[in-house]
C-alpha cells in the first residue's frame, strides 16, 4: 500500500513528475531494446511496472 501512495505523491506533483520523466527518456529509453517489449509503453508505465517488480 506504501508503494501506491508513493507513486501517486510522485504522480500528483507536476513538478517532480516532468523532472523524473525527462531523466527516464534520457537516461533509460535510448538504452531500450526496441526489439523488446511493447512500443506502446509510456515513461509512466514502465515506472510503475519496474517499481511494482522491485516492490
Amino acid at each position: 500500500m506504501a508503494l501506491l501512495s508513493g507513486l501517486k505523491r510522485l504522480y500528483a506533483n507536476e513538478l517532480v513528475r516532468e523532472r523524473r520523466f525527462a531523466l527516464m527518456a534520457k537516461e533509460v529509453m535510448p538504452a531500450a531494446n526496441h526489439q523488446l517489449g511493447s512500443l506502446d509503453m509510456d515513461v509512466w508505465q514502465i515506472l510503475v511496472m519496474g517499481e511494482m517488480k522491485q516492490g
